[in-house]
């Protein structure tokens, strides 16, 4: 989610370098990016942990939906 909305609000990271300055734009991006999501969607991702978790048991680790 932190992904999609990164580069849905600063496209031009793909062509961003390495250089400190890069990386200090790169941080505040992620800042940026971070406090625009929804906390509702956040939210419902922590409580469907323990749902997901089992899937995941019951599938003895293996590919799951999730």
């Amino acid at each position: 989610m932190l992904k999609r909305q990164l580069f849905r609000m600063f496209p031009d990271l793909m062509q961003m370098g390495r250089s400190e300055e890069d990386w200090a734009y790169f941080k505040e991006c992620i800042r940026a990016a971070w406090d625009a999501l929804d906390q509702a969607k956040i939210d419902a991702l922590i409580l469907s942990m323990g749902r997901r978790m089992d899937k995941l048991y019951a599938n003895k680790g293996y590919y799951t939906k999730y």
